[in-house]
């Protein structure tokens, strides 16, 4: 243990640990609140595993800059007091402007979510296929279906846990949400796999051991694009 901390007094290791406490949960809400993180961290990590760059932080550019999708902002300076920057992780919009790309079919795919919409321009999609590179959309099951009524060609991807109860297993060992959050999360995750074993996607990869799971992905990806190197 460290010096510092055995010199608290049994007060003040109370006060700390509270704190600790207060600033996790802090952190949590605000993850909570913002689902659009969870969904840009993974479809960062899922390219830098597949492309495996050495310049890290220069890939990390290219990708923000390649795949922006859009997202309503009525009220842009509040979104930006959050750290939500216009041109870096998304191209904001007014709801109206946002509505009139809907309607005009601009979006490959769009959604809804807590009171803000959300979208994946096929120009931005386009500008990422005239890169020779792979376009991935980390997407939910709505989001499948639209893409699948559109003419893009694409293959459909599903990562599955090796089972309900693993998966129970796995998220309430994190300890880091509520009961209601994850029989929620649950629920939902029984609905996409009864969706996936239905056959709409070209592959269903079951993540029970995660280095053989990376190793199906590449050998797969491989398949599916030959013109790429994946290892």
């Amino acid at each position: 243990m460290d010096k510092g901390v055995q010199s608290l007094t049994f007060e003040e290791l109370s006060i700390l640990n509270e704190r600790k406490e207060e600033i996790k949960h802090d952190h949590n809400a605000y993850l909570d609140g913002h689902p659009e993180l969870k969904t840009l961290l993974s479809s960062f990590m899922s390219a830098v595993l597949i492309e495996k760059p050495s310049d890290v932080l220069g890939f990390a550019k290219d990708h923000f800059d390649a795949l922006k999708p859009i997202k309503i902002s009525q009220h842009p300076y509040p979104m930006r007091f959050l750290g939500e920057v216009d041109g870096v992780a998304y191209n904001f919009v007014t709801a109206d402007e946002f509505e009139s790309h809907v309607q005009s079919n601009a979006f490959l795919e769009f959604a809804y979510v807590h009171g803000n919409g959300y979208g994946t321009s096929v120009r931005a999609v386009e500008e990422v296929q005239t890169q020779e590179k792979i376009c991935i959309l980390d997407i939910d099951i709505q989001g499948v279906q639209q893409v699948k009524k559109s003419s893009s060609k694409m293959k459909f991807l599903f990562i599955a846990p090796p089972s309900m109860s693993d998966l129970e297993k796995r998220l309430r060992g994190r300890g880091t949400e509520a009961e209601e959050k994850v029989t929620l999360r649950l629920a939902n995750a029984k609905a996409e796999m009864d969706f996936a074993a239905q056959g709409h996607f070209d592959k269903v990869l079951v993540n029970n051991d995660l280095d053989e799971a990376f190793a199906e992905l590449e050998e797969t990806m491989a398949e599916w694009y030959p013109q790429f190197r994946f290892k």
